[in-house]
C-alpha cells in the first residue's frame, strides 16, 4: 500500500508542471512570422559594450510612438517621430530576424527573445577584435 501511495505522489508531482505549462503556450518559431506582422512601438533600447576591458552599460527610453517599426509580409518600415526613417527587407528563420538593418550594428540578424501578441524583444550581439556589444530593443504592439 505504501508503495502504491508513493507511486501516486510521484506521478502527481511529475504531472503538475505539465498542466501549468499547457495553459500558457510559448509560440513556436514558425509562428513568429505571423505574430510579428503589425506596428511595434519601441519603448526601450539597451546596450552593453566592452572595449579593451572597459564596460559601458546603458539604456534609453522612448516616448510613445517616437520610434515605430512596422512589419508587413517581407518589409520592415521604420518611423522616427512620425517621419519615414527607412525600409528594409526581412526574413524570419526560427528565432532569427534577418534584416539589412542589423548590418548597421555589425550583425547578420536579431535574435527574437520574446514575441507574443503585445510584446517584442530583439537582441543583437557582435564581436569584433577587442569589442563585444549586445543591444536589446524592447517594443509594445500598437
Amino acid at each position: 500500500m505504501k508503495k502504491m501511495h508513493l507511486f501516486m505522489v510521484m506521478l502527481l508531482t511529475a504531472m503538475v508542471p505539465v498542466l501549468f505549462n499547457s495553459c500558457n503556450p510559448i509560440p513556436e518559431p514558425d509562428d513568429y512570422a505571423k505574430l510579428i506582422i503589425g506596428e511595434w512601438d519601441m519603448t526601450r533600447y539597451e546596450w552593453d559594450m566592452e572595449y579593451e576591458g572597459e564596460e559601458e552599460i546603458g539604456s534609453e527610453y522612448f516616448n510613445e510612438e517616437d520610434w515605430v517599426w512596422e512589419f508587413d509580409d517581407d518589409k520592415l518600415i521604420m518611423y522616427m517621430e512620425g517621419d519615414h526613417d527607412g525600409t528594409y527587407r526581412y526574413d524570419i528563420e526560427g528565432n532569427k530576424l534577418y534584416t539589412e538593418y542589423a548590418t548597421y550594428y555589425e550583425a547578420q540578424y536579431f535574435k527574437i527573445t520574446t514575441l507574443n501578441k503585445t510584446k517584442l524583444v530583439l537582441e543583437l550581439t557582435y564581436h569584433y577584435e577587442d569589442v563585444t556589444a549586445k543591444y536589446t530593443f524592447v517594443f509594445k504592439r500598437i
